[in-house]
């Protein structure tokens, strides 16, 4: 995985920047992971999984066993060998224009990634 790392919100369109995975995994919400709100990235458009954490917890009671599942923990996977570089990059074309920086050129994904960074930084 190449960082940054980029989340895309798909009802907002907002874009955020993170600088390691964990940093991602703690930003983002189960709920949203698992209702399939975000798509992530690495920064050379590698399509990244986002995936929630299933603890279970088993106790018995006499002849009875409960099973408890938690949802809580949320895990970037880098699993595929999906690359999708031209969506990435008119997501931060969007999204640069969006926060009012512009280009003279068409820019390509490294030239917005580098831009974004310095003006927008890193999501923490």
């Amino acid at each position: 995985m190449k960082t940054p790392l980029i989340l895309y919100e798909k009802d907002s369109r907002d874009v955020c920047m993170f600088s390691s995975a964990a940093a991602l995994e703690r930003y983002v919400e189960p709920i949203d992971v698992e209702n399939g709100e975000y798509q992530a990235y690495d920064a050379d458009g590698k399509v990244l999984d986002l995936t929630l954490r299933k603890s279970v917890h088993k106790e018995s009671f006499f002849c009875f066993t409960v099973v408890d599942c938690e949802f809580g923990n949320v895990s970037l996977i880098e699993d595929k060998n999906v690359y999708d570089r031209d969506t990435l990059r008119n997501i931060l074309a969007q999204y640069s224009k969006a926060m009012g920086i512009v280009f003279e050129i068409n820019p390509s994904l490294e030239e917005l990634i580098d831009v974004l960074i310095k003006d927008v930084g890193y999501t923490k």
